[in-house]
């Protein structure tokens, strides 16, 4: 009991590193956030102003952009999982964290959660720009519950697609293309560009591979016990998946000795 009480003061205190130093480098490259808070503005001002009125219940902006969120936490850990991995092996360091008294993969769950922390902050003060820009009315009569639920959730597949992101850059070395693809392909499937329910009838057997589908749905009131369900399910396959193929990947770079090599 005492070992693990450690193992977790250690972990806390890992978090409180990685904020820290993500901290630090908002105040370094201030310009540098403003303009990404600027982008994350835009781009929902568009995905708004596009489709989003009129693909959630009762024309609600509200619910637009909860839809937002949900794609872009996403992103942000399949982004933040494969830059990790990218910057190391081009840094050379890539070795030293493996050699750490963390495992790797605490490592990367760690910063994953620090990065989500800051980056959900901007998208916080973005959403609040949005809400002035849009007139959107939060009074609205919203589950903030069940939305919250649904967010969490859909983050342990978020997560998931993220370790297997980094994988693919454990053994290829970079993968921001493949990020930068599956990126936009998720846009197909969280309602911004089409509503769900006017999706191809093909494309329905992917779609509801994803959890944020579900977590849409959920937060619709779409068959809400079953999406619920569904949505719980899809995110912890992601998670296992992931957690799976990473330790996969990891085993055969260490193995291989190409965890030095960029």
């Amino acid at each position: 009991i005492f070992i693990q009480g450690v193992e977790e003061t250690s972990m806390i205190q890992l978090l409180k590193i990685e904020l820290f130093r993500l901290m630090s480098e908002i105040k370094a490259y201030k310009l540098d956030n403003i303009v990404g808070i600027g982008d994350v503005v835009l781009l929902c001002t568009g995905l708004l102003i596009g489709t989003g009125q009129n693909l959630f219940p009762d024309q609600s902006m509200v619910y637009a952009l909860i839809g937002v969120i949900l794609w872009r936490t996403t992103v942000v850990c399949l982004q933040t999982s494969c830059g990790m991995i990218q910057k190391e092996l081009r840094l050379g360091t890539l070795e030293q964290l493996f050699l750490s008294c963390y495992h790797f993969l605490e490592i990367l769950f760690i910063r994953l959660i620090a990065k989500l922390i800051v980056e959900g902050g901007k998208l916080a003060f973005a959403c609040f720009i949005l809400s002035i820009v849009f007139k959107i009315d939060f009074s609205e009569k919203i589950n903030w519950t069940k939305i919250t639920f649904a967010v969490l959730i859909s983050l342990i597949g978020s997560i998931g697609m993220s370790f297997l992101v980094a994988s693919v850059a454990l053994i290829y070395k970079k993968a921001m293309a493949l990020v930068n693809s599956v990126n936009y392909f998720m846009l197909f499937f969280t309602g911004f560009l089409i509503p769900l329910e006017a999706l191809p009838a093909f494309f329905t057997p992917v779609a509801n591979l994803f959890p944020f589908v579900w977590a849409v749905r959920f937060i619709q009131n779409t068959h809400e016990v079953y999406s619920v369900i569904a949505l719980t399910f899809t995110s912890i396959v992601w998670g296992l998946i992931g957690v799976e193929i990473f330790f996969f990947c990891y085993r055969k770079a260490l193995s291989e000795g190409t965890a030095g090599q960029y």
